[in-house]
């Protein structure tokens, strides 16, 4: 077990590492970006929780970090997401489409809300019968991030979730990517409620977590004012996407005029 924990940490910090330095690259690398800010916001934050990740998963290989079946749920769930959007973000940047468009309503699509909720509720209820401490644990500040992170990290799925069925009214249709962005969210921040309760990580996990909180919250208010202007634009036709456009930008890589940017990716 402690081995498959400190390998998911690690596999899945390097790909928040990986999807940091892409979302870097295009909205810094850009002379025409109009939504820098949620690109650099992503990249803190992709910084920050793929470090902590990296660090706690090599921390959990030398016996020191704590490991058990909810933690390693937790970082298995958010795993998936997490590497479709990065490949696709890579697949753009080297002229590939970004994407896959699923038409109409896949029943695929219908089962990824219920299917979430059952694994959340369950690893979520795991890490609470299986804190340390017993039936009284000691909450200490240490838990204070992790929670703060987790609570940012429901907002910003809710808001994409708005933005892909708002998405979804146009075009009739679902983009992978933006499935993926939307589901990253809620994986990762289940992956944090769950660290809430232990108390014994590493002084620079912690230092990490408290430099989370921020980077979390910018991203946050960058995709609510995106999501905003995206329900409130009238131009409804800018939200449908061809099938067949190659190197579809990300959000914070839209042209000057701001109109590729709807919060949906």
């Amino acid at each position: 077990m402690r081995l498959l924990a400190g390998a998911a940490d690690i596999v899945i910090g390097v790909v928040y590492l990986l999807l940091g330095g892409a979302s870097l690259v295009e909205s810094a690398g850009r002379q025409r970006c109009a939504h820098r800010g949620l690109g650099l916001a992503l990249t803190a934050l992709a910084c920050a929780g793929g470090s902590r990740a990296v660090l706690a998963g090599v921390d959990v290989l030398v016996g020191r970090g704590p490991s058990s079946v909810p933690l390693v749920s937790a970082t298995l769930l958010g795993l998936l997401p997490a590497t479709v959007f990065c490949w696709l973000r890579y697949e753009a940047y080297l002229g590939g489409p970004g994407d896959r468009i699923l038409h109409g309503s896949p029943g695929s699509v219908s089962l990824l809300p219920p299917g979430f909720a059952f694994a959340a509720g369950a690893i979520l209820v795991l890490s609470w019968v299986d804190r340390p401490g017993g039936p009284n644990p000691a909450l200490t500040i240490a838990g204070v991030p992790p929670a703060l992170i987790a609570a940012a990290f429901v907002g910003l799925g809710w808001h994409l979730l708005r933005a892909q069925q708002v998405r979804h009214g146009v075009a009739g249709c679902w983009s992978l990517s933006g499935l993926a962005v939307t589901l990253l969210f809620p994986t990762w921040a289940v992956t944090y409620a769950s660290q809430v309760m232990v108390a014994d990580t590493a002084p620079v996990i912690r230092l990490l977590d408290w430099l989370t909180v921020p980077a979390a919250g910018w991203l946050l208010v960058e995709c609510r004012r995106l999501v905003a202007v995206a329900a409130r634009s009238s131009s409804r036709a800018s939200l449908v996407v061809s099938p067949q456009r190659a190197g579809r930008p990300a959000p914070w890589a839209a042209t000057g005029d701001g109109r590729q940017a709807n919060g949906g990716r």
